[in-house]
């Protein structure tokens, strides 16, 4: 039995771990950046996958025993983990390396549209009004903070090339996400997870070769190797399990909006570690983007909850 305290409690167990999750990523990029001193980008990605298969089929194992697919689902598992573990993070390195933070910020920031386009056009998800206003005001504050850090926005013919790939990866990741939701009815987000950062790791191992070559491994830093470990343990493993949770639970756009509160964390690990500057037009913008998910995440229907410990999750539909 639910009391009626609860019933009206619109911040849920996967509110919690979805912000879990942008807590780690917003904090990956200040991590990846003092890790990538000793070592290329390349050999970085294939060394931090390495760490998240590990730690995935560990989990996998201590968890659920059972990490079997079945047969006619494999190869829809592999391709989607493929497009959102090799595709998108090729995508995402050649964006980041070709245009401004300012522009690959911004662009990334259309991730809930780009997945509720793909899901309108397809019919695979219902977009209600609230989740279209939250979208925006997200946005918005995506456009402050990008401001307020100074960093420079640009579309013109110099940073073309990294603008499309930086397009292309939020669109990978919009896929990515849309496509897991089918097998999430079926499998456990966390069997996804494993499969899906193994076929990454093993897809980089054969395409990445000569980067990891010619990377001297015996000269990396301690800092190097706890970013790669943070990396791939908590921003891969972990972070990706509780992604799939939420797409399993609210569905793929709504849980694509959370996306949208890493920049605000990015901005408080840069301040913090890196010594950068913080405004209040950030502050702004973080208010506004917390604003956007809180008009998406309010509830109509709290009879429509479960309980999972003392936090309530909703129904499937």
């Amino acid at each position: 039995m639910i009391d009626s305290n609860t019933k009206k409690r619109n911040f849920t167990f996967i509110d919690l771990l979805l912000l879990i999750t942008v807590i780690i990523w917003g904090s990956n990029p200040t991590v990846v950046k003092l890790g990538l001193k000793t070592v290329s980008p390349f050999a970085f990605n294939v060394a931090r996958y390495l760490v998240a298969t590990i730690v995935s089929w560990m989990i996998l194992w201590v968890k659920e025993k059972d990490w079997r697919i079945e047969r006619q689902d494999l190869l829809g598992v592999l391709s989607v983990g493929f497009i959102g573990n090799f595709v998108n993070q090729a995508f995402f390195i050649m964006g980041v390396n070709n245009t401004t933070a300012g522009n690959s910020s911004l662009i990334m920031a259309g991730l809930p549209m780009v997945v509720a386009c793909i899901s309108i056009v397809f019919g695979l998800e219902k977009i209600d009004k609230k989740t279209i206003i939250g979208s925006m005001i997200s946005f918005t504050g995506i456009l402050l903070i990008v401001m307020g850090t100074g960093n420079k926005v640009s579309m013109t013919d110099q940073y073309f090339y990294g603008n499309i790939m930086a397009f292309f990866g939020t669109v990978t990741w919009a896929i990515y996400t849309i496509l897991n939701k089918r097998y999430l009815e079926k499998y456990s987000a966390l069997k996804l997870t494993t499969y899906g950062v193994t076929m990454g790791f093993v897809s980089m191992l054969f395409l990445w070769m000569p980067s990891i070559i010619s990377q001297d491994w015996h000269q990396l830093s301690r800092t190097s190797i706890l970013g790669i470990l943070y990396s791939g343990a908590l921003s891969i493993a972990i972070g990706t399990v509780f992604w799939n949770m939420g797409v399993s639970q609210v569905g793929s756009t709504k849980t694509s909006l959370y996306n949208n509160v890493t920049p605000i964390v990015s901005v408080i690990c840069g301040g913090l570690l890196l010594g950068e500057e913080l405004k209040m037009l950030q502050g702004v913008g973080a208010v506004l983007i917390f604003g956007g998910l809180a008009i998406t995440r309010k509830r109509k229907k709290p009879e429509n909850l479960k309980e999972i410990g003392t936090f309530p999750l909703q129904e499937k539909a």
